[in-house]
């Protein structure tokens, strides 16, 4: 569903730093040509598109199909418009102090929860249930489902991984055939999760030592 107009006209206030609005063109909640993707913004030069921005949740399989269409400037907002992911050519932007920060975290848990935290990485393997949505659901013909209601396009995603590698077994609720189960390593370029061991078992720790469940699912 669209969002807000304000909260698209800060975004889009926002990447006129990168972008001025008198060079580049910003397309709004508009499928790309020739698809049936759409991203909350993209951005255009002399007609290609440049950059393209999702806000909210979002699924990383939509992530990966930005990248293999070979769009240079990937960009993921939460609702608050936080940058969320930012890759630019193919690399994180900022990703050492990304991970400067997971590590910070990840070291202020282990002090509060010394004995939890040496327990659950004394696992060999680990595993999270993810949030959400089918992509080819959201590409499917329009008539197929009800607009108004995203839970149509619900589905779920368990990822079980350990040091070197992680496996995704996904499940779409509306339609069996888009199910699949994919392994893949953290270095694996192709891999809708490429890098981001640390940010996976940061989040498997906290819901290790905070007692919620880890049935409990995430958003990552």
């Amino acid at each position: 569903m669209p969002h807000p107009k304000n909260l698209m006209d800060k975004c889009v206030t926002e990447l006129a730093t990168d972008f001025p609005k008198e060079r580049y063109e910003y397309v709004i909640d508009k499928a790309i040509n020739g698809s049936r993707i759409r991203p909350d913004i993209q951005i255009l030069h002399d007609g290609e598109i440049v950059c393209v921005v999702e806000i909210g949740y979002t699924n990383a399989a939509k992530i990966q199909e930005y990248r293999k269409r070979g769009i240079r400037d990937i960009r993921w907002y939460s609702k608050e418009l936080k940058l969320t992911l930012h890759e630019r050519d193919n690399e994180y932007f900022e990703k050492e102090a990304r991970t400067e920060a997971i590590r910070q975290a990840t070291d202020k848990l282990r002090r509060k929860h010394a004995l939890d935290v040496q327990l659950a990485l004394a696992e060999n393997v680990y595993f999270l249930f993810l949030d959400s949505t089918c992509v080819d659901c959201d590409l499917e013909e329009k008539e197929l489902f009800d607009e108004d209601n995203e839970d149509e396009l619900a589905a779920e995603e368990f990822v079980t991984f350990d040091r070197k590698k992680y496996v995704v077994s996904f499940e779409c609720y509306n339609v069996p055939e888009h199910n699949y189960e994919e392994e893949y390593r953290w270095d694996d370029p192709e891999g809708p999760y490429e890098g981001r061991f640390d940010e996976f078992l940061k989040r498997f720790i906290e819901l290790r030592t905070e007692g919620a469940g880890l049935e409990k699912k995430v958003s990552i």
